[in-house]
């Protein structure tokens, strides 16, 4: 069913940036479309609103080259979210690790046929090479027969619920598939560490530039405050 989706399908269906095209033609192999997931082929029901439309779930996969994983795949996920009207499930991957990206697709109130992104999933770098404990539970929590079947908007969420118990994982050293309510939970105290380790990271950028050294005491007292911050979300993301 795979079936190999061309540079120039996109080049000549959308309006690509001059970056965009760049990208596309330097830093991306291939792209194959794996397959769907829709009523007639899985019995999972369709689910839509004015703002959402989930009529199937789109299967991709991006091959980049080796060692630039880290670099490039959210990027080259990104690309293909954005001019993909469906809701997709995307794979950037080289020959030794992949990373694994969703999106909340809202649809565009101006024209119906687009859709606006309003934020991006991925998953760390995962190897092909090994699978550990944690791992083995996301791939266990990613299988078919363990998501929410409702309609096509659960199984998607499930997929995206699966990313989110990962990253927990990581922090916990123990894979939890948890309710949804609590994975929405987790998913804001992961948001709000993301944002305090950027905090952080601006931080330290200033008080090398900072000659005042009682502003770069304050600076300093802000870093740990920010620290002490993390380890408490750490803290509320272990508990069950």
């Amino acid at each position: 069913m795979e079936k190999k989706l061309t540079k120039a399908f996109f080049t000549k269906n959308f309006d690509l940036s001059s970056s965009e095209k760049k990208f596309l033609t330097n830093d991306i192999l291939s792209m194959e479309w794996l397959g769907n997931i829709k009523p007639v082929n899985s019995n999972v029901s369709t689910y839509q609103t004015a703002t959402y439309s989930f009529e199937e779930i789109q299967v991709f996969t991006v091959l980049i080259p080796n060692n630039q994983i880290s670099k490039l795949a959210q990027k080259a996920i990104q690309l293909i979210q954005k001019y993909i009207p469906y809701q997709a499930v995307v794979i950037a991957e080289d020959e030794f690790e992949f990373v694994i990206g969703l999106c909340d697709k809202r649809i565009n109130q101006a024209d119906k046929s687009k859709r606006t992104i309003e934020q991006h999933y991925f998953s760390p770098v995962l190897s092909k090479l090994f699978k550990n404990e944690l791992q083995t539970g996301l791939y266990d929590a990613l299988a078919f027969e363990k998501l929410d079947k409702t309609n096509l908007e659960t199984v998607y969420k499930s997929y995206v619920q699966a990313l989110a118990n990962y990253q927990t994982a990581l922090l916990t050293g123990t894979f939890s598939k948890r309710s949804g309510v609590r994975t929405e939970k987790d998913m804001e105290l992961l948001a709000t560490m993301d944002r305090l380790e950027a905090e952080i990271a601006s931080l330290k950028v200033a008080v090398k530039k900072e000659n005042n050294l009682n502003e770069q005491v304050k600076l300093n007292v802000t870093i740990n405050k920010r620290r002490q911050e993390i380890e408490t979300i750490k803290k509320q993301l272990s508990e069950e």
